[in-house]
């Protein structure tokens, strides 16, 4: 394979296209809908999606929960600290992304006065090459019940910049409402902390009438990570280093794809992270026999030449300049046609990025 230039995924983007908040209600996004095999481009609106749906397709979907990562913390001296949480290692046990002008040594400690009750975190380990710390929490509740009440939602920091280049302050329970597809359930991976955000378009209203067309749904599970917000800064694809990520398919999910594929229907994937957990986990995905939940981890970096195995199609949003998210399309529609596609999409005024417009990729 050939690596893509990194160049090559660039393009302009007008900041007032950057979506600053969602469409509500939530379907009434737009849809470019583009067609493989002819190289047609439509225009239409996310509710409109089961005119280009067939009954036998199925849809799979990311069901990650996102929690309130992004921290504001305090050392004894009064000086705030800006903290994301990582991951949870084990009880009280946390990995945290700090963001300190001062030196942090560990044996220090730092609070969240505005939590309902008193919450410590005592730096006991730097991990090493990174700004990332291992903290003991107290009281060590699990990591989703303790963020829900002194986290906020660590929005992409283009739609951080642009609110604030715009003087424009949100409620944060709007945002944690707002980040959070409808069908997201209990996460046994633990949770995300960013959102699959091609499935924030979903509606209750939606999927009754996917489903009356006899459409199929199922559900995988990706623990969506830091390495979202990464940039590749290489000259080229192949220099990236791909950040790593927990995948889990439940067994009912693996049959339910296995039979999709003996029967030749179509396999849609909703959004970049559950097109990489159905092509990293392709070859055990069709050849599993007793189909127990497949648990995983995939550095994935779908680009142009990649083999497709299962995402016929796929739903997702419109994509940063110079990112792997950007390379996956590449991959799917190739980089002529991507380019081709975007310039269309800046010149009807699509909405980008997380908050914004849709797209769908049907052959």
């Amino acid at each position: 394979m050939v690596s893509v230039r990194t160049a090559e995924l660039d393009y302009h983007l007008p900041p007032e296209l950057i979506a600053r908040e969602p469409v509500t209600p939530r379907d009434h996004c737009r849809l470019l809908v583009y067609h493989q095999t002819t190289g047609q481009i439509e225009h239409a609106h996310f509710y409109d999606l089961p005119q280009w749906l067939v009954r036998g397709d199925l849809l799979v979907l990311n069901n990650t929960w996102v929690v309130p990562a992004k921290l504001r913390l305090y050392k004894p001296t009064g000086a705030c600290i800006e903290g994301l949480y990582i991951d949870e290692l084990q009880p009280g046990t946390w990995r945290v992304l700090l963001n300190s002008r001062g030196r942090l040594q560990p044996g220090m400690y730092l609070t969240c006065p505005g939590a309902p009750e008193p919450v410590r975190f005592d730096l006991t380990e730097r991990v090493p090459g990174t700004g990332e710390w291992l903290v003991q929490v107290t009281p060590p509740l699990p990591a989703r019940q303790l963020l829900a009440s002194i986290g906020q939602v660590p929005l992409p920091p283009y739609i951080e910049h642009a609110r604030q280049e715009e003087g424009r302050q949100v409620p944060p329970d709007q945002d944690v409402a707002n980040y959070q597809t409808i069908y997201a359930g209990a996460s046994p991976l633990g949770p995300s902390i960013a959102a699959p955000t091609a499935g924030l378009h979903f509606t209750p209203e939606l999927f009754a009438k996917v489903g009356a067309l006899g459409v199929r749904r199922c559900h995988v599970e990706l623990q969506v990570g830091l390495g979202t917000f990464l940039p590749v800064k290489t000259a080229t694809l192949a220099e990236h280093t791909m950040h790593s990520e927990r995948f889990m398919i439940p067994a009912d999910t693996l049959h339910a794809l296995v039979q999709q594929r003996k029967r030749g229907r179509r396999i849609i994937a909703v959004g970049t992270t559950t097109v990489r957990t159905l092509e990293a986990a392709a070859a055990e995905i069709l050849r599993a026999n007793d189909h127990q939940d497949l648990k995983a981890q995939t550095d994935i970096l779908i680009q142009p030449g990649h083999t497709w195995q299962l995402a016929d199609g796929m739903i997702t949003n419109f994509h940063l300049p110079k990112s792997t998210l950007l390379a996956l399309v590449a991959a799917k529609i190739g980089l002529d046609e991507v380019k081709r596609v975007y310039a269309e999409a800046i010149a009807q005024r699509y909405r980008f990025y997380s908050y914004g417009d849709a797209m769908l990729i049907v052959a």
